[in-house]
């Protein structure tokens, strides 16, 4: 079985909360692609307007992440911007068929932010796909790795 791990890094931290999850999915063929913001300042309302309107150009991305069929499990991971996920998450949805594709969405952030993955799941599903887990990562400096690893053994565990 196959698993997609999209992500969006900007100081490195939803990097490597990706990287460990990978590490932890022994059960499952794991292809991970990257998203890079393409500005050295964090995006204003004009990205978000531009993203929204299904215009990705602010993002460099491996173009196939908009197909996810050939995956089982979609994992999608975005810094927190603002309170809301990282504005490529929006395009994605805009863009890509989720219908009855199976999510695990997770967001990392420095101060308490707990209401993203419900933005992203609420999301996801009002285009008919499924969250089957979601988590935040939340410290102000570094992440643990423990709740990182044994996030990862739960989505391993996952029998779709």
């Amino acid at each position: 079985m196959k698993v997609l791990i999209i992500y969006l890094s900007l100081t490195g931290r939803t990097k490597r909360v990706s990287e460990i999850i990978a590490e932890e999915l022994t059960n499952y063929q794991v292809d991970i692609e990257p998203i890079t913001y393409n500005d050295s300042k964090l995006p204003g309302p004009t990205v978000l307007e531009k993203v929204e309107k299904g215009d990705l150009s602010s993002f460099t991305f491996n173009e196939h992440i908009l197909n996810p069929d050939p995956y089982h499990i979609v994992i999608f991971g975005v810094p927190t911007w603002g309170g809301r996920p990282a504005y490529f998450f929006d395009g994605y949805i805009a863009k890509c068929t989720v219908q009855g594709k199976n999510f695990v969405v997770f967001n990392t952030c420095r101060f308490l932010s707990n209401r993203t993955p419900k933005k992203m799941k609420d999301a996801i599903e009002s285009k008919g796909g499924k969250v089957i887990y979601q988590k935040m990562f939340k410290s102000l400096f570094e992440i643990k790795e423990k709740p990182i690893r044994e996030f990862g053994q739960i989505i391993n565990k996952t029998n779709i």
